[in-house]
């Protein structure tokens, strides 16, 4: 099930760039990301009350980063830019600017000229989703991202939260389905994470 979420699109990250450039600022200090416009705040501040209104028992979010061209046949860039965990209602401002920030990191850079996407601008959407205290998580492949096979699914699943397995620095368990769910083989370390039911 995926938490309740809102989408920050991309304009809105080049919107609050434009501004800032307008006004000279850009590159001032070494900051890398705008701050946002009083339009981009305003829709921001709004959207979260509504999500924190559509489930009341929420007082946390996750911030997650979702750009165009970020994944594609050649390319993922899973991991590099950032996401942001636990984020009090107030704090989401600051936390879109972190996401935003990581578009123009080095190793952001790096990625894309190798993979050949250096030449088009990465402006970041953001994902604002409701914070779910997981006691495991993972990522869902529906067609098996190696072999294209879409009669196979692929689960990736680490304990806790799946920011470390995403950034690569847990391996996880692997879990492969048929495309109705049912069990065909898994790879684990230790004790398997997800039960056959999970």
């Amino acid at each position: 099930m995926i938490p309740p979420w809102f989408a920050l699109a991309k304009e809105a990250f080049e919107r609050s760039r434009a501004a800032w450039e307008a006004e000279g600022l850009a590159a001032r200090d070494g900051i890398a990301a705008p701050p946002l416009t009083g339009e981009v705040q305003m829709a921001l501040v709004e959207s979260v009350k509504q999500l924190a209104d559509r489930v009341p028992a929420v007082s946390l979010f996750a911030v997650r980063s979702s750009a165009v061209g970020e994944d594609g046949a050649s390319a993922s860039f899973a991991g590099q830019l950032s996401s942001v965990l636990n984020v009090a209602a107030r704090d989401v401002p600051e936390a879109v600017r972190a996401v935003w920030a990581s578009a123009a990191r080095e190793n952001v850079t790096i990625y894309r000229k190798e993979t050949g996407g250096a030449d088009a601008a990465l402006s970041p959407a953001v994902l604002v989703q409701v914070m779910v205290p997981a006691e495991s998580a993972g990522v869902g492949f529906s067609v098996d991202p190696v072999s294209g096979d879409p009669g196979r699914m692929v689960i990736s699943a680490c304990r806790g939260l799946g920011e470390k397995l995403v950034s690569g620095e847990v391996n996880g368990d692997t879990y492969y389905c048929t495309a109705r769910g049912e069990p065909l083989e898994q790879r684990c370390e230790d004790e398997p994470i997800l039960g056959r039911d999970e």
